[in-house]
């Protein structure tokens, strides 16, 4: 491993432009490569330190690899002329323009974000180096989560000013240098890891949002299994930035908001289930008619994760590692964790912060025809 930043003098931009690859054990790769950030720091100094610069030379960002790399990745190529512009944008006044801006949506958007990081190098330049020194952690998590049919053999964490967000687009990682900066340094590990298992290892099927009957039970089930562990690997419920950013300063999750809809999603299912077990016409015409209403509360999200969170706390983490290879086998993992709490449930009020203590197991009347209907659909 390449560690880069511990100890000794505090690192430049410059310092820290090589990329820095940690090899797993299995032969996945991570290579850190912060090159487009230094590139970009370059032309931001030239033209603050009144160096003149030419209209050709913005857009030649766009040329640097990492920097072609991203443009190409989007779903609308981006061409130089528009890096010339969000650039002209940014640096509006440093670059001696005058009159009023164009008030063109993305042009505000990359001037707002590149102008933050680029006064925010304080921030952005030990996260580079944080980011270097845990790349062996995802490799660990890759090699964890990741089948080896689905596995890469290298990722690339390219670190360099875009939107406001991080993208994974086949082997390659796009991470903001703003979304950097205000992530906290134990949760990027994680949303890089439920990124990656969101695009390699989700189950597909039907939309239950669109299937009908039966179908639309199992379905919505199949979306909690994903979504649940996706949101359990980036621990969504706790998400928190630091610092000004201008669009994750107030993106502070409340945790148990998470938890309350996962009961009350509990608490429907409860009830009709059973029902529709009993009257097979009541589960055709009914079966999307409730997976809408599971909807509008996201128990894909909130039931999942809760679902996820409670194999995790009560049977352990290797446990939900197994579980969630399949549909049936999460469900019935939960249920085992579930019936593991006390009886009667505690509040969430009083669980402090173990909320999965609040949990309890689908009543005996709703897990039997569940566990049918899933061995049903996802058979294996």
């Amino acid at each position: 491993m390449v560690l880069s930043g511990c100890g000794g003098e505090e690192e430049s931009a410059r310092d820290q432009s090589t990329p820095a690859v940690t090899a797993a054990a299995d032969g996945c790769a991570v290579t850190v490569d912060a090159e487009g950030w230094t590139a970009f720091v370059d032309l931001a100094g030239r033209i603050a330190g009144d160096d003149p610069v030419q209209r050709d030379e913005l857009g030649g960002l766009g040329a640097d690899p990492a920097w072609e790399r991203w443009r190409a990745s989007r779903d609308e190529p981006i061409d130089l002329r528009r890096v010339a512009n969000w650039l002209e944008a940014t640096f509006w006044t440093e670059l001696g323009r005058t009159g009023t801006q164009k008030q063109h949506p993305a042009r505000r958007l990359y001037a707002e974000s590149w102008r933050w990081s680029w006064e925010h190098q304080d921030l952005i330049t030990p996260r580079i180096a944080e980011t270097r020194s845990d790349a062996a952690e995802l490799s660990t998590l890759v090699e964890r989560w990741i089948s080896p049919d689905r596995r890469p053999r290298a990722v690339t964490l390219t670190i360099l000013p875009t939107l406001p967000e991080f993208r994974l687009v086949d082997d390659e990682y796009f991470i903001d240098v703003g979304f950097l900066a205000a992530t906290p340094r134990d949760r990027l590990v994680g949303e890089l890891i439920g990124l990656m298992f969101r695009n390699r290892e989700f189950i597909p099927g039907e939309d239950p949002r669109t299937a009908a009957g039966a179908a639309a039970v199992a379905h919505t089930f199949r979306a909690m299994r994903n979504e649940g562990t996706a949101h359990w690997l980036e621990d969504t419920p706790h998400a928190h930035f630091f610092h000004d950013h201008p669009t994750f300063g107030d993106a502070d999750v409340i945790t148990v908001k998470y938890w309350e809809q996962a009961l009350r999603a509990m608490v429907i299912l409860d009830t009709e289930l059973p029902a529709m077990w009993e009257d097979p016409e009541r589960l055709a015409d009914g079966g999307r008619g409730l997976m809408t209403a599971l909807n509008t509360i996201q128990s894909d999200r909130n039931l999942g994760y809760a679902m996820a969170a409670t194999i995790a706390a009560n049977l352990g983490q290797e446990r939900l590692h197994q579980a969630s290879g399949s549909v049936p086998g999460f469900v019935a993992a939960f249920q085992e964790a579930a019936a593991l709490n006390a009886v009667p449930a505690p509040t969430l009020q009083d669980c402090g912060d173990d909320f999965h203590k609040a949990t309890r197991p689908f009543s005996d009347e709703a897990w039997a025809g569940l566990q049918d209907l899933l061995a049903e659909f996802f058979p294996g």
